[in-house]
């Protein structure tokens, strides 16, 4: 650090003019290695996110997990108090977590990154805080009932899994929390009241990880009761204080008392507390202050009174319950009096001061950044050439560089490039802190500043100067996405009465839930043998079905026997007829439609196969710079597809490969290198799309990812003039335009193309009938990429592999996560607000309705301002028409360009109304959910979604998807009645999406309905007819089958044995208390297919639910040996104390093998032999096998 500055630092507080926001980052680094602890304080959350990630690039290192972060972000609260919203849960939890960090001098971080908005928002006294924590170590006594209702009391969530931080789990002996301190859950085992062992697990299989020896834990909310009085007492007190109608008061008391975290619950904080304090209370005074551009800081607080005045007043005027700005907010900030401070100002102000003034030139390297600009887009000089330059100049001053590379590749290509020009330059170690070693060191990471300061021998080079500006991943808490469009259908924990099942004999049944029975007085086949002991009656769990002519009870041991049906959404399937005669005759029709599909499919493949094709060169330096300057990271599936896809281009024969992902997952750079590939190679291409719309949006796309290539692009639809369509024509034919993005136009016989190589086709089921036939005609001459955004479950395509060229994108991008979600009341401060903020940085807004008409019948308006007045009746404000949303936009927002857009408008009257959203000519769509689906508007990055509690989960998931496809931070804002208003159903599906902000686990149990319709667009409507008969994973098994007989491959169909035991084990309900795991686990249980499977199964039972009870450990034993049967081909077992029965198929080896191994044949056909099971069992299967 420059010697001026330390000075400055030893007479107490220091005004630095000249600093940049990089320079502030590697000084606040700096700092943190000399001091015990530095709060850096940026003007809002956007700027210190940004500062955080900068300042973990400069501390470097390798952190031990079980080391708590040396750095902590205190975020502020992201609405108002005076909002109907809710926050972000995830934000308060990270907020809660350093304030208690700050009590602790043990867990003190060493750096605290955060706002002055979250400083300015009043929070908990430091000793109420510190006194509701608890540090659980191994060895210790706990009180069991006490950790309860201490997590309880602290805003925690009991749950039946803990997958997320602030959630909690009870299981007799096995405490399951997920401590925000602790980067993976904990299981903590108790024997007795003692602490036998506390172990990390992952959220996502619940399977531990590794011992730990301790887990901090501490309240996750600011709304949690504190002080002496209780809060329905502060709340009444004050209602009456300000003439609140007790009605109301009443409401909302009795959603506090039921446990309730409802909408615009941060806004009654004030009453849970005796006092709230400034979070500055919980720093200590040796602390070091790093303000970041003060003067924004002071505005941003000034600003948010300002806004607070206005809307307590605004609430006071209607008599709603609200607390005055002071009892939120402080209104001067400590660290702008602090002694220990450091102020960097963007301007310099001469004035009266208790700081020392100095000035540090630091360089912003703005000059280097524009030269790198003009060479990358101009090519005029060679691309590297002015940072040689400045390189040269550095090293002449002896200035230590650190040049990031936001990617491996980069690095590599970086370091080739330099060391062929002689430029002495090394990679960094692991862990190494940047710019501490002298010369060029190029460092992994993606800082967002650069900048060089010679008085500190330091300079830094940004990845987005070097090659371009790209979006990168958050590094921090990333969910492991799963995979969306792959997901199966296998959750069984979610199942729910109601739901229906498919049995391998019955057919569609009706679940009623979990029944207990004894074992003994219920079977479906009476398969026990004549004269046998009646058996010893024991109650276990049964699935109650219900069937057209009677009640099925499915013993939980006999689960592998039926399996959940699957079919379109909103459309419930037949049930059958109790003895599987409809079912038989339901799948022998389906088995015909199956086979018929698989052999037209073949003859397709192997036609193909057989077709010559144009085989494209390999990729050159030019196509490696158009890669370079993809401004995302590629994620692993959508770098196979383009693997896959340039791999056929280069093969002797003709493409036909069928790219698969969701909106705005990256299909469109796969068809762009594509594109690219095909020109190179000296051919033209042509991307053909279904709609006006998205000819526009591919247009746009291909214009600005091939800028600065020598490309030359046309666009062929209605929405051109004459004379336009005629040109693009005549210069296709001349082989001036090397792509064409077209509709069905292009398919026109005047359109004739010099040297055609490639097509590629977007959403090919969306077109009619005679295009796709002339789509076919062209098939067969050129390579082809199909491009859809309809999801493709993964079993389908397993089963289809080999006859169709498939690639899936199932990852997320990055900057998908970053959606904020809201759930709100309609309160017009907070629209308005949001439409605003959308406008004023360039942006458009989606605005969702359910339907075109209101919802239902008008209600009571409950939110009268005085009780005493007659009850009107009016229509709810939450309740329009899709004219009257737009009205009420526009009286929100009278700047706002608003057009509309439903499926009663014709074709013609929509597609302009979508063009003019696309090119940016209205602000805000008001529309149903008819929506382009394929629709990406990277500008549209805020959406309200009218009557939420009305769409189905799969539906929000998709419609939120449209946006956050762009750098800026997304919000959806899920407008809702109130809370009498929505069903518990609709309550859950929104809490739901509120938790996954990040497209995470909830995704894929949402996706199914999508991924089952997806499938029935693949194979075309006969076939999705077909599903709906016999359910998804029963047509699955259909195809496989029929897709193996016609290729003369061996048929595996394995029969689920039937299994009739004297004395059945089961999982007792005090062993797993919530009966969806129970179910997830019998399934799981039922499915093992060898021992392996099965020792696996079994740990993890005992390391989520503590030691196997005996019943436990005989139902695993019970699996196993079903399983061997299953292997036998077996149709039945019997297992008594006196023998063990089997019925077996027809075949001649395995009944050969039963013999040989001793077993007899009974009257009935079956064969039998002593106990055992399993030795009896291995027996046989070693002889059938020959491994005997």
């Amino acid at each position: 650090m420059r010697a001026d500055l330390q000075r400055a630092l030893e007479a107490g507080a220091v005004i630095a003019y000249g600093a940049t926001p990089g320079w502030a980052a590697w000084l606040a680094a700096e700092l943190a290695e000399r001091e015990d602890l530095v709060v850096v304080v940026a003007p809002d959350d956007a700027a210190a996110r940004q500062l955080e990630d900068d300042i973990r690039f400069f501390i470097g290192g390798v952190r031990d997990a079980t080391e708590l972060d040396a750095i902590a972000p205190l975020p502020g609260i992201d609405v108002s108090p005076y909002a109907d919203l809710s926050p972000d849960r995830s934000c308060i939890v990270d907020r809660v977590a350093t304030l208690y960090r700050l009590t602790q001098p043990a867990l003190r971080p060493k750096l605290v990154i955060t706002s002055a908005e979250a400083l300015a928002r009043r929070t908990v006294a430091p000793a109420e805080l510190a006194s509701r924590g608890l540090t659980i170590k191994q060895g210790e006594t706990i009180d069991r009932d006490a950790v309860s209702a201490l997590l309880v009391g602290g805003g925690w969530a009991r749950t039946p899994v803990v997958d997320e931080p602030g959630t909690f789990a009870i299981r007799g002996g096995v405490i399951d929390v997920y401590a925000p301190l602790a980067p993976h859950p904990v299981r903590i085992e108790l024997f007795g009241d003692e602490v036998e062992s506390l172990r990390w697990f992952d959220a996502e299989s619940q399977r531990t990880l590794r011992q730990v020896d301790h887990v901090h834990l501490h309240p996750v909310r600011e709304t949690i009761t504190t002080g002496t009085s209780e809060v329905r007492a502060r709340l009444r007190d004050y209602a009456d204080e300000i003439a609140f109608p007790s009605k109301a008061t009443r409401r909302i008391i009795e959603q506090l008392e039921a446990g309730d975290v409802f909408v615009g619950i941060e806004g009654l904080t004030p009453a849970f507390h005796d006092e709230l304090v400034a979070p500055e209370v919980f720093v200590p005074e040796n602390a070091r202050w790093l303000v970041v551009d003060p003067d924004a800081c002071r505005r941003t607080i000034s600003d948010i009174f300002k806004d607070a005045d206005a809307r307590f007043a605004a609430r006071d005027k209607s008599k709603e319950l609200a607390f005055p700005p002071e009892r939120h907010y402080v209104t001067d900030l400590a660290a702008f009096t602090a002694k220990r401070r450091i102020e960097l100002p963007t301007l310099e102000v001469h004035g009266e001061s208790d700081a020392t003034k100095i000035r540090v030139e630091i360089d912003p390297l703005r000059v280097l950044r524009q030269e790198l600009d003009h060479a990358r887009t101009f090519g005029d000089t060679e691309h590297v050439t002015p940072l040689l330059a400045a390189m040269k100049q550095w090293n002449q001053l002896g200035l230590r560089v650190a040049i990031a590379c936001d990617s491996q590749s980069r690095t590599d290509r970086l370091q080739g490039v330099l060391a062929a020009r002689g430029v002495a330059v090394r990679a960094a170690t692991a862990g190494e802190r940047p710019m501490r070693e002298p010369g060029i060191t190029l460092v992994p990471g993606a800082p967002a500043h650069s900048f060089a300061s010679p008085k500190d021998g330091v300079v830094l080079v940004t990845a987005d100067d070097v090659f371009g500006e790209r979006v990168h991943h958050p590094s921090a808490k990333k969910k492991r996405a799963k995979d969306a469009l792959l997901g199966g259908v296998a959750d069984w924990s979610q199942l729910a009465a109601g739901d229906f099942l498919v049995h391998q004999k019955h057919g569609v049944g009706k679940y009623l839930g979990l029944k207990k029975i004894a074992v003994g007085t219920v079977s479906i086949l009476q398969t026990t043998a004549v004269g046998a002991p009646t058996p010893k009656q024991t109650e276990i769990d049964a699935l109650q079905l219900e069937y057209d002519g009677g009640t099925l009870y499915l013993p939980v041991y006999r689960l592998g026997e039926v399996q959940r049906y699957v079919g379109a959404e909103g459309h419930a399937p037949k049930i059958d007829k109790l003895g599987g005669v409809t079912w038989e005759a339901t799948r022998s029709k389906v088995s015909r439609h199956v086979r018929a599909l698989a052999e037209e499919l073949l003859q397709i493949y192997a036609q193909r196969a057989s077709m010559p094709g144009h085989r494209f060169p390999p990729a050159d330096d030019s196509f490696r710079e158009l890669e370079a300057t993809f401004p995302f990271d590629e994620t692993p599936d959508q770098m196979e597809a383009i693997d896959a896809v340039l791999g056929d281009m280069e093969a002797p024969r003709a493409m036909d490969r069928l790219v698969c992902g969701d909106v705005g997952y990256g299909k469109t750079e796969v068809a762009l290198r594509a594109i690219f590939r095909a020109v190179q190679g000296g051919k033209q291409a042509v991307l053909l799309a279904p709609t006006t719309v998205l000819v526009e949006q591919h247009y746009r796309s291909l214009v600005e990812r091939y800028k600065g290539f020598p490309v030359e692009i046309g666009k062929l639809s209605r929405f051109q003039s004459k004379g336009e369509q005629i040109e693009t024509v005549k210069k296709l034919g001349e082989g001036k335009v090397d792509v064409v993005v077209g509709t069905h136009r292009v398919l026109s016989a005047d359109v004739r193309f010099k040297d055609l190589g490639l097509l590629v086709i977007d959403e090919e089921q969306r077109f009619g009938v005679a295009h796709k036939e002339r789509i076919k005609k062209t098939r067969t001459q050129v390579d082809v990429l199909t491009l859809t955004a309809t999801p493709i479950p993964r079993t389908l395509h397993l089963a289809m592999a080999g006859m169709r060229d498939l690639s899936i994108i199932a990852t997320p991008p990055a900057d998908r996560r970053a959606v904020r979600t809201f759930v709100s009341r309609v309160d017009d401060a907070v629209i308005k607000e949001a439409i605003e903020r959308e406008l004023s940085r360039g942006g458009q807004i989606f605005w969702i309705t359910p339907t075109i008409g209101q919802m239902g019948v008008q209600e009571t308006d409950h939110r009268l301002p005085n009780e005493a007045r007659p009850q009107r009746r009016k229509p709810r404000d939450d309740d329009r028409t899709i004219d009257e949303w737009a009205e009420y936009i526009r009286s929100l927002v009278p700047t706002a360009r608003v057009g509309i857009g439903h499926g009663s408008l014709t074709a013609d009257q929509l597609e302009k109304v979508m063009v003019q959203f696309v090119q940016g000519e209205l602000d805000v769509l008001v529309a149903t959910t008819i929506v382009e689906s394929g629709l990406d508007i990277p500008r549209a990055n805020t959406m309200f979604v009218s009557r939420a509690d009305a769409f189905g989960l799969a539906q929000l998931y998709q419609l939120r998807g449209r946006i956050g496809r762009s750098k800026e931070r997304a919000y959806c804002y899920l407008l809702v009645p109130e809370p009498e208003h929505i069903t518990d159903e609709a309550r859950r599906r929104l809490e739901a999406l509120q938790r996954f902000t990040e497209l995470g686990a909830g995704f894929q149990i949402a996706s199914q309905d999508l991924e089952i319709r997806g499938g029935g667009e693949l194979l075309g409507a006969k076939q999705s007819g077909s599903i709906a008969a016999v359910g998804f994973d029963q047509y699955v098994k259909m195809l496989e089958t029929a897709v193996a007989e016609l290729r003369g491959e061996p048929i595996h169909s394995e029969v689920d044995p039937e299994l009739t035991i004297e004395v059945p084990g089961f999982i007792p309900d005090d062993y797993v208390p919530d009966p969806g795991q129970r179910l997830e686990l019998y399934k799981r249980l039922s499915a093992v297919v060898d021992d392996d499977e099965l020792g696996a199964v079994m740990t993890e039972i005992s390391d989520r639910y503590g030691p196997l009870p005996g019943d436990v450990i005989l139902l695993g034993e019970l699996m196993g040996i079903k399983a061997l049967a299953r292997k036998l081909g077996a149709l039945a077992l019997e297992i008594s104390g006196s023998r063990v029965a089997i019925a077996l198929p027809d075949v001649a080896q395995i009944k050969t093998a039963v013999t040989a191994a001793g077993w007899r044949r009974l009257p009935d056909g079956r064969y039998a032999t002593q106990p055992p099971a399993r030795q009896a069992l291995l027996g046989v299967l070693a002889r059938a096998t020959g491994s005997g």
